[in-house]
């Protein structure tokens, strides 16, 4: 009766069918909210884990592609080097390769094809 006499002073009248009414449903919904937040809980620890897995076979697959590409490209050097048309023909644009900056200097001097034309062209 005490307790009864406490929730008449705020102007609640409660029975016992109420308060147990009231403490089943409080005990309901708190169990609710238990469930749904360790569910988030693990259904954020799940995608993540998924995801990481997906990236993960993503590089895998990345680093498979470049490591058949280089070995492609290993068995062209290869046959390639055997080839004695290319290594004629790489000997020869090693000595090309090498008189370009002496070209350049004699075209863009004051007297050079270059020279003359970007001074026409401006």
């Amino acid at each position: 009766m005490a307790e009864g006499k406490r929730f008449s002073q705020w102007g609640i009248n409660l029975k016992v069918v109420h308060k147990l009414t009231l403490l089943s449903l409080g005990i309901g919904l708190g169990s609710l909210s238990v469930i749904g937040y360790l569910g988030i809980v693990q259904s954020r620890e799940a995608l993540i884990v998924g995801q990481t897995e997906a990236l993960k076979g993503i590089l895998t697959a990345r680093q498979e592609q470049a490591e058949s590409y280089f070995g492609f490209i290993r068995g062209q050097m290869f046959n390639f080097s055997q080839d004695l048309m290319v290594t004629e023909a790489t000997a020869k644009f090693v000595q090309g390769f090498a008189a370009v900056p002496e070209q350049l200097v004699l075209d863009t001097s004051d007297g050079g094809e270059v020279y003359k034309s970007v001074k026409g062209y401006y």
